[in-house]
């Protein structure tokens, strides 16, 4: 494996292909402290301060199982972190002189839906996709917006939208779900109208995103630098028009102590010899134009 670099982290192993600087995750079968931490779970469960540690040490939900949490956002309404997407969105494409008022839209993995509902204010329609059927579900009947299931990897996009156009699609912090990004681009291609666009925001690959999320169970399936995903995209009939820098931070920025402790093992080593750059977890939004 002269030509890719291994790193190993407390739930993942993370894979670097030298070539491209990109990143490929395994997730571990079994985890350092899980059956330590499950063996002590009846004397832990009863106190608050420290049960956390089960789910944080050992198996979390997975999957599609994973995103379920988001109905409890959808049916409460609490936006949280989700508060203001749309007008952040809105006035970044108002620099270009770009409207979204009488498109169509497709925001892909959209969840938890609200900038979707939100977007029915201005475009003429609004489909979202989530990866959890129940999720979907869920937004469709509390939010009342168009919502399908689609994952990534096992469906066709163009299959799962019914053939329908858009002058927009939108894939935000999710594309690192994607396994195939050629083949995802070649989707876009086809559901996208003449002259529509794509708009991707992304961390970019970094080592600092295998650190910060080493204690998720289900988190990025692969790390894409900026400069490969702009390169998949010209290759498939786009035509970059725009980045936009959406802010970095050191990869242990509002992790709790404990956290920072347990990741100690795992970070001495991950970070060996890089630059500060590779410490922190970048965010980017490029946006896309179809050209064929």
């Amino acid at each position: 494996m002269s030509d890719k670099k291994v790193f190993n982290t407390y739930k993942s192993i993370w894979i670097q292909d030298l070539s491209t600087g990109n990143y490929e995750r395994q997730q571990k079968q079994k985890y350092p402290l899980e059956s330590f931490i499950n063996s002590l779970a009846p004397l832990i469960k009863p106190i608050p301060k420290v049960r956390g540690l089960i789910p944080f040490l050992g198996k979390k939900a997975q999957g599609a199982d994973f995103y379920k949490y988001y109905i409890d956002y959808i049916i409460s309404g609490n936006r949280g972190k989700w508060t203001g997407e749309m007008e952040a969105v809105i006035k970044r494409l108002h620099e270009l002189g770009l409207s979204l008022k009488g498109k169509s839209i497709l925001d892909v993995s959209g969840e938890p839906g609200f900038f979707a509902s939100d977007m029915r204010s201005l475009a003429s329609k609004v489909v979202v996709t989530a990866f959890a059927k129940e999720v979907a579900d869920a937004m469709i009947e509390y939010l009342g917006v168009e919502a399908l299931k689609y994952d990534f990897n096992n469906d066709i996009l163009s299959e799962a939208v019914n053939s329908s156009k858009f002058d927009f699609i939108f894939v935000r912090y999710a594309i690192g779900f994607c396994e195939d990004l050629d083949f995802f681009f070649k989707n876009c291609i086809k559901v996208l109208n003449t002259q529509g666009f794509l708009w991707i925001s992304f961390s970019p690959a970094s080592r600092a995103v295998c650190a910060r999320w080493m204690f998720d169970d289900y988190t990025y399936l692969r790390q894409y630098t900026k400069e490969y995903l702009i390169h998949i995209a010209v290759a498939n009939g786009f035509q970059c028009i725009k980045e936009w820098d959406d802010g970095s931070y050191d990869w242990d920025t509002g992790l709790h102590l404990v956290q920072k402790i347990f990741s100690l093992p795992y970070t001495f080593n991950l970070f060996q010899g890089c630059d500060a750059n590779e410490r922190k977890q970048h965010n980017v939004v490029v946006l896309f134009q179809k050209i064929t």
